[in-house]
Formats: structure tokens, sequence, C-alpha cells
């Protein structure tokens, strides 16, 4: 056997990955003339894809099936290279549901500048606009996956719902595998309804620019009648990510009408939003894939108008890379990330294609200067489009991006947060789950941007003890008063102190001549804040807790053995549970919070429940309070607003 010149760089033969589809780095280590490689995958019917190599280095972007993939790289000049991969799907990770909304009267049909394109019959657009989407699924999870890997956090990509079909995606061959599933969300709302210039987000003066956000909700919850949303829950909600098939681009008006770029959701589905304006320079099959990332051809004044999306999108590469990567940086926003000062959640992606590539072409968009170009050289991790750092960590520890070698957590773990008595030190500690991130954010920025932060690989449960000058304020360059801190721990709600100077300056207060440190008031503060310090000593216990509540807490009492007299946090109501306690000491309290308290539980020192866990159980998100508690307090104007506890 001849010997080969070819080398992976980013695997190594035999490794396992979790992500169906891989962008493998390699180089030429011979005849630096040669300048395309092609990847056979030995033990399917996969097509074989070809790659150039530039600067004698090549990407090439690959599909895997499960099992082990025997791969064969072939060069012209620098022999043959067998590499095998074993793909392993991880079937009970929380999928990403992606989906097609079409209005009810839709043509079928989405934008593009090629008249022979747009005059295929309404079947073929749909189809196309599923493999489109199958495919940049696909190139989704190889990104981030290799994004996480590179950065240390192993073979770890999002699921997307997959089912097992012929779609087409290889020109060369046709057969049966496991594909990414689009759902076509057929829509009661008539194509009129949705190209309705009042709901289109870039309108400044649209009357409703949130409206499709709320459709694509909406359509969700009513798809197959009601029974995909059957399977989850506001303490499980569902994960989607769905394009506008019926998105038009207004010459007139200059205004992409059916298209909306948002993320986020509602507590029973977490969604990414965006239209179907830039499909046609998506690839439809995998060897397109090269010649669309490579073709500067103008897009915006040849042929049928289209959309030039935020003056970024003015060829075909430059199209791809801008709607794809915003579309992907809504993801982001449905799967808990803020916008960032670089990466995909600012706007780097219109260089998303250089991820794929082993060069680029010149842009010709209005924003694709010169100074983004690169030529003359490879590309280097620093010229790529990332997730920030503080996205890597965060989809680390998010559920739909466990490994099977990760440590599953059953209960809910509490972050406990002081600031030691000369205030110029604080200690941060999740003694159960782990820290895994301080965010440092910036109260000035409509956003509050992080601008400096801690992350924790591996998450940490001893105490955190941090500097506020050194570890925070010039960690930052922020002043004091302008710093919020956000907490991340596994297995529990991220924490928010919502102006650290505040935070500081009140977090110690002395109650009956006792100094005691403030815990967060979990919920909100309406109305100045009542503090109660719990009877010391063994012989006083509570024996009784009263809880009043509705759709959420309205009030507690707690009562004590010894005459000592009741503490009353909020209203005492009509509708209430006692419940009769055998003298025992509060050790924990476990709340479900939003802008109100919505349900509590207490527990003993050993972590016994004093209560069931009473009010909306599904309402808001889950903390803990624990530790050593000495007092109570809490915050109410119509009902229990805020509650913390005093260490």
């Amino acid at each position: 056997m001849s010997k080969s010149f070819i080398e992976v760089l980013n695997y190594i033969s035999n490794d396992t990955t979790y992500s169906p589809c891989v962008i493998i780095h390699g180089k030429i280590n011979g005849d630096k003339s040669d300048k395309n490689i092609i990847i056979k995958n030995l033990n399917n019917n996969y097509s074989e894809l070809q790659y150039e190599i530039n600067y004698s280095f090549f990407k090439a972007t690959v599909e895997l099936q499960p099992g082990i993939n025997n791969l064969l790289f072939i060069s012209q000049k620098n022999g043959t290279l067998p590499f095998n991969l074993n793909y392993v799907p991880l079937a009970s990770n929380k999928p990403i549901h992606l989906c097609l909304l079409v209005g009810s009267d839709s043509p079928m049909k989405y934008d593009t500048n090629d008249k022979k394109e747009y005059d295929l019959p309404s079947d073929v657009h749909l189809k196309l606009a599923i493999q489109k989407l199958q495919i940049a699924g696909r190139l989704t999870q190889s990104y981030t996956n290799e994004q996480m890997y590179r950065n240390g956090y192993s073979q770890r990509t999002m699921q997307f719902v997959e089912e097992f079909s012929d779609a087409g995606l290889y020109r060369q061959t046709k057969f049966s595998k496991s594909n990414i599933k689009i759902h076509v969300l057929r829509s009661s709302y008539k194509t009129s309804e949705i190209l309705n210039p009042d709901i289109a987000q870039q309108n400044q003066n649209g009357k409703n620019r949130g409206k499709l956000f709320d459709i694509a909700i909406e359509e969700i919850i009513k798809y197959d009648n009601g029974k995909l949303i059957a399977n989850y829950s506001s303490s499980n909600p569902i994960q989607a990510a769905v394009i506008f098939m019926d998105t038009k681009f207004d010459p007139k008006l200059n205004l992409i009408l059916g298209h909306a770029a948002l993320g986020g959701g509602s507590d029973l589905v977490k969604l990414a939003i965006f239209g179907s304006h830039g499909l046609y320079c998506w690839p439809s099959y995998w060897e397109d894939l090269t010649s669309i990332m490579l073709n500067n051809n103008r897009v915006v004044d040849n042929g049928l108008p289209v959309s030039n999306d935020n003056g970024e999108a003015g060829t075909v590469f430059e199209t791809f890379s801008t709607t794809l990567g915003a579309f992907i940086h809504e993801m982001g926003h449905s799967l808990t990330l803020p916008h960032r000062t670089f990466g995909v959640m600012l706007r780097d992606y219109i260089v998303f294609h250089r991820s794929f590539m082993s060069r680029e072409v010149s842009g010709r968009g209005n924003n694709y200067s010169k100074s983004k170009f690169i030529e003359g050289r490879a590309f280097v991790p620093a010229d790529e489009c990332c997730w920030h750092p503080l996205d890597l960590v965060r989809f680390n520890n998010h559920e739909c991006f466990r490994l099977p070698t990760d440590v599953k957590l059953l209960e809910q773990t509490s972050t406990v947060v002081k600031v030691l008595p000369d205030k110029q030190s604080m200690t941060f500690e999740n003694k159960n789950g782990g820290i895994y991130a301080i965010e440092i954010q910036d109260l000035k920025s409509g956003d509050q941007l992080s601008r400096g932060w801690h992350i924790y690989a591996n998450p940490v449960t001893q105490i955190i003890k941090l500097d506020v000058n050194k570890d925070i304020v010039q960690k930052s360059g922020l002043e004091l008063k302008d710093i919020a801190l956000e907490i991340f721990a596994r297995n529990t709600s991220p924490i928010k102190i919502q102006n650290l100077n505040t935070f500081i300056t009140e977090s110690t207060l002395t109650i009956q001549g006792r100094q005691v440190t403030k815990s967060l008031l979990y919920g909100s503060q309406n109305e100045k804040p009542v503090y109660y310090l719990l009877p010391q000593g063994t012989e006083t216990k509570v024996n009784k807790i009263i809880v009043y509540h509705g759709g959420a807490i309205d009030g507690l009492k707690i009562f004590f053995s010894s005459n000592y007299p009741p503490i009353l946090l909020g209203h005492e109501t009509g509708n209430f549970s006692t419940f009769n306690i055998n003298n025992d000491n509060i050790g924990k309290i476990k709340l479900r919070s939003g802008q109100w308290i919505d349900a509590v539980q207490f527990f003993n020192k050993q972590n016994i429940p004093l209560t069931p866990f009473v009010g909306n159980v599904n309402g808001g998100s889950e903390h803990v309070l624990e530790g050593s508690i000495v007092g109570i307090y809490g915050s109410w104007s119509n009902w229990m607003d805020g509650i913390g506890v005093l260490y």
C-alpha cells in the first residue's frame, strides 16, 4: 500500500462522536499541488463528496450513520487514508423540533432570484425547502459539535427530532436513512395575514411586530391535534425552531414580509423563528455545499427581487451565512443564550462559511468589506464565527446537550451568595450541583452584556471566594454601580443580582442586636421587605405552618412552641392549608417564583419535608434556599411578591 500524506487534525481514527454530522479538519503533508480530496463512507450508500485543498489544508463536512463509519480519504497525488469514526445517537436527549410553517392558502413557494427555480411546481418547492432545512440542521449540529470539542467540552451538540426516510439529500444516490424530521405546520392563518406589513418585525411602524412569534407558538400547540405538545409541560417545555415558508420581499416597501428574527419563548414553548427569504441560497443537496459557500455572484440586483437582509446578503455565500447564521442565533436565544460581545450571539455569523471551507471568495454585499476578506493563508480558529465561551459552558450544562457519561442530578440544587462582613469579598456556593459560570454584566448596555466572567468547566461544589474589586470590577472594566451578576449552577435556575452595588450595601443588617446576612430575594420587591429572626436555642421549635394560597402564594404564618409569637409574611386569606409539625426547625425552603411567589415548601435540617409543595407548582422557576437559616424575610403587595432568608 502506498504511503499516505493525508493527516486528520481534529480526530483520531476510531474516535466516538455523538453528532450525526462532523466537520473534519485535515492537512496534506506531501505534494502541495493537490487541489481536491474525496471522502467516501464505505459501509453505507452516501455519495462520495469532494472538498477543496487550499494552503495544504482541507475541511470536510461528513454525515455519519449509527455505528462504525469506515471513511476513506482519497487524493490524486497524496495517497489514500482509511479512517474510522463511531457515531452513537443520543435518542434519549431532549430534541429540537425543526418546523416549516405555511399559510392555510400558501402557494408553497419561497423567494428566489432565479425565475426558473421560482417557476418550479409548489410540491417541488416544498420538497426542496424541507431538504434545505434538513441540511441546515446537520450543519448546525456539526458546527456546534466542533466548537464544543475544540474548547474541551467533548463531542457534544444539540439533537433534532429524527425520522427514517428517503429525503433525497444526495444527487447521486437515493436511499433511506435517519434524517431530521421537518414538521410542516399548516397554519389556520391565511398567507395575507402572515404577510401583513403591520406584523413584519423589521417594519419600524408595525403595530404588532411580535405577532409572528405568537402565531408560531399557536401552531406548535395545535399541531397534530395537540398530540405533540401533550408530551410537554411548563416544567418540561418543548424546544422548537420554525421557518415561515411564505416570507416575501416587497421591493416597493423595501420590507421582508412574513419574517421575524426572534428567539425565546413561553413556559411551555421555547422557540426560534425566522423567514425563508434566504433559503434559495441554502444547499438542497450535500454536493452543493462547496459551490454555495464559494459563490459570490450578486443576487440582490440579478433576476427576481430578493432581500438584502441587513445589507449583509448581497451575494450567494453572504446570503447563506447571514440567514442561516441568524437562524442559529435565534436558536441560541431559545436555548437560554443572551446577546454577547462577540460570536454567534452578536452578528459574527456573516463569516459562518469559514467553519466549513478552507478558503473564501471576496464578498460583494454592502457590509462585506475587503478588511473581512482573507486570502493567501489558511483560516485559524480566530477567523471563524464562534460560540462565545459563556455560550459553550451553558450548552455543556443544558439538558439538550447531555452525554451518557454526564452525571445526572436528580434533586434541584441551590446556590447561596453571601457578602463577607468587610464587604470587600463575596462567596458563592452550590454544594450539590456545582457552579459553572459567574457572568459580570453591564447595566449600561441595553442587553446587559457580559463584560467579564468566571467559567468553571468542571462545576465547583466548594465555596468560591471572589474579591469584589479585583475579580469583579477590574475583571469587567466596569464601575461597581454598573454591574449585575448572574450565577449559573447545575440543576437549578440561575440567580441574578440585579445591582451589585445595592446588593453589597444592603447585604447585612442588624435585627434585635444581631448582625445577619441576607440571601437574594426570590420573586420581586414591590414594597419594603419585612424581616424576622427565627427563635434561637433548643427549646422553641416550629409546630405549625399555615400557607395562604390560591393561584399563587398570598401569605405564610409560622407558629412556634413555648408561646413564642407567630410570624406573618403576606396576607391571611380565606384560602389556606394548615400543616401541624412535631416541633422541628426550618432547614430549607423550596420556591417557585417569577414576578411573585407561585409555590412554597418547607423542609427541616435533615431535608425531610415539613409541608408539601403548596401553590402553583408549575409556575415560575424553581429555587432552593438552604444553609444556616436564622431568619426569613419577604415583600408583598396584593400577594406574596418575594421571599428570602437570613443567615
